[in-house]
């Protein structure tokens, strides 16, 4: 009884803060995203897929609904099977097995619960490059130098990439958290798979797991674009470029594109936050 009072007095002070910021800054969108975190009601064997934009979640919101489906690609849109935390409206798909829930919250905002948490983390070079083409694809009309000033002046909504990863890396609250590299995945995506199942404590035989590396593979998805494309999901401004959201998912493009000056500031990012994974 005390700790059901006690989290009620939690949310109407963290709802409290969400109005008063929304007054003070009109428009802003933390309000709703802290009301749609709130409004979650968490079940043991939820799984949530977490990381920092661009950096592999469309690829594993395929990888994990390929795990928990049959794999049939007659859904509407990934984002409606495997919805955002931050949005709201979080129900269990009918064709999941299990319920998976997306999120590019930063570790202190997450909900903590039991459920099992897996987090994708991808080098911040490769990350900058992606960004910027999927700023361009909304209408992005600046250079690429530009883009990148505007992340290192900590003027992207995204967050800091470094702070995101460093903090689910730290994982104060012991969460049952499972780390996903993306070079990994490129690497040696069978491996990677039979490790997820296993965190996931899920069982597949042979065939299933040929499915899901096939229909996980670039070459699938590229051609279910329209499943994984934005442009399905919401409605954007008409100069969006449609039917490009999956680019190329290169490992190591960031150095055909970073300059000496601006490697150098990524690295001390990944230093200061003593992120020795990407050192």
């Amino acid at each position: 009884m005390l700790k059901a009072i006690r989290l009620f007095f939690a949310k109407a002070y963290l709802l409290f803060c969400a109005v008063l910021h929304a007054i003070l800054e009109p428009g802003f969108e933390k309000q709703e995203r802290i009301m749609n975190i709130l409004s979650y009601k968490y079940r043991d064997n939820d799984v949530f897929l977490v990381s920092f934009p661009k950096s592999g979640t469309t690829w594993m919101q395929m990888t994990l609904y390929q795990v928990f489906s049959d794999g049939e690609m007659d859904i509407d849109h990934i984002r409606n099977v495997i919805p955002y935390v931050e949005e709201g409206e979080i129900g269990q798909h009918k064709k999941l097995n299990r319920r998976v829930i997306a999120s590019h919250l930063y570790y202190e905002d997450i909900p903590k619960t039991k459920a099992k948490y897996i987090y994708v983390m991808r080098d911040l070079d490769d990350v900058l490059v992606s960004l910027y083409y999927h700023s361009k694809n909304f209408g992005y009309e600046g250079t690429f130098d530009q883009h990148i000033e505007k992340y290192f002046k900590k003027k992207y909504k995204g967050g800091v990439w470094g702070k995101h990863l460093a903090g689910w890396l730290e994982n104060k609250k012991n969460l049952d958290v499972h780390f996903v590299k993306y070079e990994d995945l490129k690497v040696d995506f069978p491996k990677q798979l039979d490790e997820i199942l296993s965190f996931c404590e899920v069982e597949l035989d042979e065939e299933t797991k040929q499915r899901i590396i096939e229909r996980s593979s670039m070459t699938y998805m590229k051609a279910h674009q329209e499943k994984f494309d934005q442009v399905q999901y919401i409605l954007l401004e008409e100069n969006y470029i449609q039917n490009n959201f999956l680019r190329k998912g290169e490992v190591g493009d960031g150095k055909n594109y970073l300059s000496d000056e601006q490697k150098t500031i990524a690295q001390k990012e990944k230093e200061n936050y003593t992120l020795a994974v990407y050192q």
